[in-house]
Protein backbone atom coordinates (compact mmCIF):
# COMPACT_ATOMS: atom_id res chain seq x y z
CA UNK A 1 0.00 0.00 0.00
CA UNK A 2 2.70 2.91 0.80
CA UNK A 3 4.72 1.98 -2.63
CA UNK A 4 1.45 2.30 -4.30
CA UNK A 5 0.58 5.39 -2.81
CA UNK A 6 3.96 6.60 -4.02
CA UNK A 7 3.55 5.38 -7.53
CA UNK A 8 0.10 7.56 -7.41
CA UNK A 9 1.81 10.47 -5.86
CA UNK A 10 4.59 10.35 -8.71
CA UNK A 11 1.89 10.15 -11.10
CA UNK A 12 0.06 13.81 -10.37
CA UNK A 13 0.85 16.70 -12.70
CA UNK A 14 4.57 17.70 -12.58
CA UNK A 15 5.72 21.25 -14.01
CA UNK A 16 8.89 22.66 -12.28
CA UNK A 17 10.25 22.00 -9.51
CA UNK A 18 7.82 18.82 -9.39
CA UNK A 19 10.02 16.86 -11.39
CA UNK A 20 11.77 16.29 -8.10
CA UNK A 21 8.91 16.84 -5.45
CA UNK A 22 10.12 13.72 -3.55
CA UNK A 23 13.08 15.06 -2.51
CA UNK A 24 12.74 18.73 -2.07
CA UNK A 25 12.61 18.02 2.09
CA UNK A 26 14.98 15.44 1.98
CA UNK A 27 17.53 16.43 5.28
CA UNK A 28 20.90 18.31 3.92
CA UNK A 29 24.08 16.52 4.03
CA UNK A 30 26.48 17.34 7.22
CA UNK A 31 23.35 18.38 8.63
CA UNK A 32 25.24 18.98 12.21
CA UNK A 33 27.65 22.00 10.78
CA UNK A 34 24.16 23.13 8.95
CA UNK A 35 22.53 23.79 11.99
CA UNK A 36 25.57 25.43 13.50
CA UNK A 37 25.52 27.68 10.68
CA UNK A 38 22.27 28.87 11.04
CA UNK A 39 22.49 29.39 14.80
CA UNK A 40 25.55 31.48 14.55
CA UNK A 41 23.90 33.74 11.59
CA UNK A 42 21.29 34.02 13.16
CA UNK A 43 23.45 35.46 16.40
CA UNK A 44 25.50 37.24 14.23
CA UNK A 45 22.56 39.09 12.45
CA UNK A 46 20.71 39.73 15.99
CA UNK A 47 24.22 41.47 17.05
CA UNK A 48 24.55 43.78 14.18
CA UNK A 49 21.09 44.75 14.55
CA UNK A 50 21.12 45.61 18.22
CA UNK A 51 24.50 47.74 17.57
CA UNK A 52 23.01 49.64 14.67
CA UNK A 53 20.16 50.62 16.92
CA UNK A 54 22.39 51.77 19.47
CA UNK A 55 24.20 53.73 17.88
CA UNK A 56 21.62 55.43 16.09
CA UNK A 57 20.18 56.29 19.70
CA UNK A 58 23.27 57.99 20.42
CA UNK A 59 24.87 55.17 22.55
CA UNK A 60 28.33 55.15 21.18
CA UNK A 61 30.35 58.72 21.29
CA UNK A 62 32.16 59.14 17.99
CA UNK A 63 35.43 60.21 20.13
CA UNK A 64 34.70 56.72 22.29
CA UNK A 65 34.98 53.89 20.37
CA UNK A 66 35.79 51.60 23.61
CA UNK A 67 31.98 51.79 24.27
CA UNK A 68 31.28 49.95 20.97
CA UNK A 69 33.95 47.16 21.80
CA UNK A 70 32.66 46.96 25.35
CA UNK A 71 28.93 46.44 23.52
CA UNK A 72 30.15 44.07 21.14
CA UNK A 73 31.32 41.51 23.45
CA UNK A 74 28.46 42.35 26.24
CA UNK A 75 25.60 41.90 23.12
CA UNK A 76 27.48 38.66 21.72
CA UNK A 77 27.31 37.39 25.08
CA UNK A 78 23.67 38.20 25.76
CA UNK A 79 22.46 36.75 22.10
CA UNK A 80 24.41 33.58 22.56
CA UNK A 81 21.14 31.98 23.69
CA UNK A 82 19.91 33.20 20.08
CA UNK A 83 22.57 31.07 18.62
CA UNK A 84 22.14 27.59 21.08
CA UNK A 85 18.46 28.12 20.41
CA UNK A 86 18.23 28.23 16.58
CA UNK A 87 21.10 25.72 16.24
CA UNK A 88 19.52 22.94 18.47
CA UNK A 89 15.97 23.95 16.64
CA UNK A 90 17.22 22.88 13.20
CA UNK A 91 19.27 20.05 14.31
CA UNK A 92 16.41 18.49 16.30
CA UNK A 93 13.84 18.98 13.51
CA UNK A 94 16.15 17.39 11.14
CA UNK A 95 16.32 14.54 13.05
CA UNK A 96 19.79 15.01 15.02
CA UNK A 97 20.79 13.14 17.98
CA UNK A 98 24.10 14.45 19.14
CA UNK A 99 22.62 17.80 19.87
CA UNK A 100 25.44 18.20 22.33
CA UNK A 101 28.40 17.81 20.21
CA UNK A 102 26.27 20.07 18.03
CA UNK A 103 26.30 22.44 20.14
CA UNK A 104 30.35 22.51 20.88
CA UNK A 105 30.42 22.55 17.20
CA UNK A 106 27.87 25.90 17.15
CA UNK A 107 30.03 27.74 19.75
CA UNK A 108 33.55 27.17 18.05
CA UNK A 109 32.29 27.75 14.41
CA UNK A 110 32.86 31.49 14.85
CA UNK A 111 34.64 31.78 18.31
CA UNK A 112 37.40 29.53 17.46
CA UNK A 113 38.91 31.65 14.62
CA UNK A 114 37.96 34.78 15.74
CA UNK A 115 39.52 33.65 19.08
CA UNK A 116 42.35 31.78 17.05
CA UNK A 117 43.16 35.40 14.47
CA UNK A 118 42.57 37.60 18.36
CA UNK A 119 45.52 35.53 19.82
CA UNK A 120 47.82 36.13 16.57
CA UNK A 121 47.53 40.02 16.11
CA UNK A 122 46.89 40.99 20.04
CA UNK A 123 50.58 38.60 20.21
CA UNK A 124 51.79 40.35 17.48
CA UNK A 125 51.18 43.75 18.80
CA UNK A 126 52.69 43.24 22.37
CA UNK A 127 55.60 42.13 20.53
CA UNK A 128 56.06 45.32 18.50
CA UNK A 129 54.76 47.31 21.67
CA UNK A 130 51.60 48.91 19.61
CA UNK A 131 49.90 51.30 21.76
CA UNK A 132 46.43 48.63 19.81
CA UNK A 133 47.82 46.08 21.85
CA UNK A 134 44.74 44.63 24.69
CA UNK A 135 46.15 44.85 28.27
CA UNK A 136 45.96 41.96 30.58
CA UNK A 137 43.02 43.02 32.18
CA UNK A 138 40.84 43.67 29.29
CA UNK A 139 41.31 40.10 28.20
CA UNK A 140 40.55 38.60 31.95
CA UNK A 141 37.05 40.52 30.95
CA UNK A 142 36.56 39.01 27.82
CA UNK A 143 37.35 35.73 28.92
CA UNK A 144 34.72 35.75 32.30
CA UNK A 145 32.01 37.32 30.20
CA UNK A 146 32.70 34.51 27.86
CA UNK A 147 32.98 31.78 30.52
CA UNK A 148 30.28 33.34 33.29
CA UNK A 149 27.64 34.77 30.53
CA UNK A 150 27.48 33.49 27.32
CA UNK A 151 28.49 29.48 27.79
CA UNK A 152 25.35 29.65 30.36
CA UNK A 153 22.69 31.23 27.85
CA UNK A 154 23.87 29.24 25.16
CA UNK A 155 23.07 25.82 26.99
CA UNK A 156 20.34 26.93 27.97
CA UNK A 157 19.05 27.97 24.52
CA UNK A 158 19.54 24.51 23.41
CA UNK A 159 18.28 22.60 26.54
CA UNK A 160 15.05 25.25 26.28
CA UNK A 161 14.41 23.11 22.15
CA UNK A 162 15.30 19.44 23.89
CA UNK A 163 12.77 19.89 26.26
CA UNK A 164 9.73 21.18 23.79
CA UNK A 165 10.93 19.25 20.55
CA UNK A 166 8.50 18.48 17.56
CA UNK A 167 8.67 16.90 14.72
CA UNK A 168 9.20 18.23 11.08
CA UNK A 169 6.56 18.73 9.42
CA UNK A 170 7.35 18.93 5.18
CA UNK A 171 5.31 20.52 2.93
CA UNK A 172 5.03 17.73 0.77
CA UNK A 173 5.71 13.92 0.65
CA UNK A 174 9.52 13.00 0.65
CA UNK A 175 9.90 9.44 -1.49
CA UNK A 176 12.50 6.56 -0.18
CA UNK A 177 14.58 6.50 -2.56
CA UNK A 178 16.82 9.39 -3.25
CA UNK A 179 16.15 10.64 -7.07
CA UNK A 180 19.81 10.81 -9.20
CA UNK A 181 20.92 14.45 -9.90
CA UNK A 182 21.98 14.95 -13.26
CA UNK A 183 25.23 15.89 -14.07
CA UNK A 184 25.23 19.94 -13.67
CA UNK A 185 27.93 22.69 -15.13
CA UNK A 186 30.53 23.73 -12.75
CA UNK A 187 28.71 27.04 -11.98
CA UNK A 188 25.30 25.02 -10.78
CA UNK A 189 27.43 23.48 -8.28
CA UNK A 190 26.83 24.26 -4.41
CA UNK A 191 30.20 25.78 -4.00
CA UNK A 192 29.70 28.13 -7.20
CA UNK A 193 26.17 28.55 -6.15
CA UNK A 194 27.48 29.85 -2.43
CA UNK A 195 29.83 31.83 -3.59
CA UNK A 196 27.69 33.64 -5.91
CA UNK A 197 24.86 34.36 -3.45
CA UNK A 198 27.36 35.70 -1.03
CA UNK A 199 29.15 37.99 -3.87
CA UNK A 200 26.29 39.42 -5.03
CA UNK A 201 24.75 41.38 -1.98
CA UNK A 202 28.49 42.19 -1.64
CA UNK A 203 28.83 43.93 -4.41
CA UNK A 204 25.48 45.98 -3.41
CA UNK A 205 27.23 47.58 -0.38
CA UNK A 206 30.44 47.88 -2.28
CA UNK A 207 30.61 51.89 -1.86
CA UNK A 208 29.66 51.82 1.23
CA UNK A 209 32.25 49.33 2.56
CA UNK A 210 35.24 51.20 0.99
CA UNK A 211 34.34 54.23 3.67
CA UNK A 212 34.03 51.87 6.42
CA UNK A 213 37.45 49.76 5.76
CA UNK A 214 38.94 53.92 5.04
CA UNK A 215 37.91 54.44 8.27
CA UNK A 216 39.15 51.06 9.99
CA UNK A 217 42.54 50.96 8.33
CA UNK A 218 42.83 55.00 7.48
CA UNK A 219 42.66 56.30 11.31
CA UNK A 220 39.04 57.98 10.82
CA UNK A 221 36.02 57.82 12.84
CA UNK A 222 32.47 56.25 10.90
CA UNK A 223 29.70 57.13 13.27
CA UNK A 224 26.72 57.38 10.53
CA UNK A 225 25.05 54.84 11.93
CA UNK A 226 21.34 55.33 10.45
CA UNK A 227 22.45 55.03 6.97
CA UNK A 228 24.44 52.12 8.20
CA UNK A 229 20.56 50.37 9.05
CA UNK A 230 19.51 51.93 5.94
CA UNK A 231 22.39 50.14 4.03
CA UNK A 232 21.82 46.96 6.27
CA UNK A 233 18.31 46.59 5.57
CA UNK A 234 18.99 46.80 1.71
CA UNK A 235 21.34 44.11 1.92
CA UNK A 236 19.06 41.88 4.12
CA UNK A 237 16.43 42.25 1.17
CA UNK A 238 19.25 41.43 -2.07
CA UNK A 239 20.58 39.03 -0.03
CA UNK A 240 16.60 37.40 0.21
CA UNK A 241 15.59 38.01 -3.32
CA UNK A 242 18.93 36.50 -4.30
CA UNK A 243 18.66 33.36 -2.29
CA UNK A 244 14.95 32.66 -3.39
CA UNK A 245 16.15 33.49 -7.09
CA UNK A 246 19.29 30.90 -6.55
CA UNK A 247 17.15 28.58 -5.05
CA UNK A 248 14.64 28.31 -7.57
CA UNK A 249 17.10 27.84 -10.58
CA UNK A 250 18.65 25.06 -8.73
CA UNK A 251 15.45 23.23 -8.15
CA UNK A 252 14.62 23.77 -11.62
CA UNK A 253 17.74 22.10 -12.80
CA UNK A 254 16.11 19.01 -10.69
CA UNK A 255 19.03 19.28 -8.27
CA UNK A 256 17.08 18.61 -4.76
CA UNK A 257 20.21 19.70 -2.84
CA UNK A 258 19.36 23.75 -1.84
CA UNK A 259 19.54 23.27 2.08
CA UNK A 260 23.49 24.84 1.68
Amino acid sequence: MRFHDEELFDNQDKTGWKFIHGGVFRYPYYKSLFAAAAGSGTQLFTLTILVLILGMTGAFHPCKQGYLFIALVVIYALTSAVAGYTSAYFYVHLEGTEWVSNLLLTELLFCGPLFATFCILNTTAIVYKATTAFPSGTIVFIFLICVLVALPLFALGGIAVENCKDKFQALCHTTKCPKTIPLLCWYRGSVSQMALAGFLPFNVILNELDDIFASAWGHNIYSIYGFLFLLCTHLLITTALVTVALTYFQLAAEDNRWWW
